[in-house]
């Protein structure tokens, strides 16, 4: 399905994810759908997640960013993404994905992850100094090697336990992603941050 990319179908996206995002690919009917089913609706495309103006890795993430157990409710949800469901309108065919998937995991490494770190070393007392250190490090440098040295330095799984420890409320969509949730991606494919 060829579709225009304008003003007019920017306007029925809004409109549709206006009405409520849900979890998971939900129903064809506003207000019961994911972001990627809401832009697939707007086109006139058969109900599904993929809608074929948006680039693949793009519509991954807005699928886990959708999929998140991190929203405060459906509200919050549709209010997160509603910008996003725009900004990918074209994107298919256009978008540098690897590169993409570098910035996505640098951002990921220099924000999310820090503050988990600084989360876990509230809890931690006992592991304060090094915590500390990783979360600065990971800032400064966002390199995966920092990354994954932050996690494989964490045998006591305090890195995950700081994830679920921080605000939920956050407007930030970099928030949201959570410690690490994309970076696997990226790491996973051979990715080497500069």
């Amino acid at each position: 399905m060829n579709v225009e990319i304008n003003e007019s179908l920017a306007r029925k996206v809004l409109t549709v994810v206006d009405a409520g995002l849900v979890i998971g690919m939900g129903d064809p009917t506003p207000g019961k759908m994911c972001v990627e089913a809401a832009v697939n609706y707007a086109m006139g495309a058969p109900h599904g997640d993929k809608p074929a103006c948006v680039a693949p890795v793009l519509r991954s993430l807005k699928i886990k960013l959708n999929d998140s157990p991190r929203w405060s409710g459906d509200a919050a949800r549709t209010k997160g993404l509603r910008r996003l469901a725009i900004a990918q309108l074209g994107s298919a065919g256009h978008l540098d994905e690897r590169e993409f998937v570098k910035r996505v995991a640098t951002l990921a490494i220099q924000h999310s992850v820090p503050e988990a770190l600084r989360a876990a070393a509230k809890i931690h007392k006992d592991h304060k100094y090094e915590l500390l250190k990783a979360a600065s490090l990971c800032e400064s440098d966002p390199t995966r090697a920092n990354a994954v040295s932050a996690r494989e330095g964490d045998p006591g799984g305090w890195f995950g336990q700081a994830s679920s420890s921080c605000s939920l409320e956050r407007q930030n969509l970099w928030y949201y992603l959570g410690p690490l949730s994309l970076a696997p991606l990226a790491l996973g494919r051979g990715w080497q941050a500069r």
